[in-house]
């Protein structure tokens, strides 16, 4: 489709014209008159263009590597990365964690907004299974990505104690008697006493 623009313009060099629809090829005719005896030139007309399709402004895409890791009853650790693409800046993410997989912001169990692509969290329940949800919103024109979503974690419900991932090495004796022994190992990532 081309669209042919007619307008008055007084003598001012680069007059802004904001009457173009996106994405269309558009010709520009201007003619000049003199106020001197109000005699007119015949048109002139520019050579074709055509207007951006956007407004320059890029939509981010949905957050990927979105986890969350269990830190203590009721606290957790955060983090996720930008999506492709990231987005025009300012881009604000906005966090939920829920119960379900599914969960929206606004109806979480707590939930936040961030420029920043990890935070920590203090406000959940021990020994419960959550996800974590994020999006991303572009400050330059308000669009938004979908959500990205993590994996199930559970928070700590052992009294804070931490389960042991690394093992103790092997337990070595040395000056076995009848009535005594010397037990020598190097503890793993768990508590402190024997068992």
């Amino acid at each position: 489709m081309e669209t042919v623009l007619r307008k008055e313009v007084r003598p001012i060099h680069g007059y802004p014209l904001h009457l173009f629809h996106r994405a269309l090829l558009h010709y520009l005719e201007f003619y000049a008159t003199t106020s001197c005896n109000n005699t007119s030139s015949g048109y002139g007309t520019s050579y074709a263009f055509t207007t951006s399709t956007n407004s320059g402004c890029i939509t981010p895409g949905s957050p990927v590597a979105v986890s969350g890791i269990a830190t203590g009853l009721n606290s957790a650790n955060l983090d996720w990365s930008a999506g492709n693409p990231a987005g025009s800046p300012t881009v604000t993410y906005y966090w939920v964690i829920g119960t379900n997989p599914s969960v929206t912001y606004g109806n979480g169990v707590a939930q936040g907004s961030t420029t920043n692509t990890w935070l920590s969290t203090s406000s959940l329940s021990p020994g419960t299974s959550y996800y974590l949800r994020v999006y991303a919103t572009t400050s330059c024109n308000n669009t938004s990505s979908g959500y990205g979503t993590s994996y199930a974690f559970t928070t700590n419900s052992n009294g804070g104690c931490a389960t042991p991932t690394i093992q103790s090495t092997t337990i070595t004796f040395s000056l076995v008697s009848t009535q005594q022994f010397t037990a020598i190992w190097i503890k793993g990532n768990g508590e402190a006493d024997v068992s």
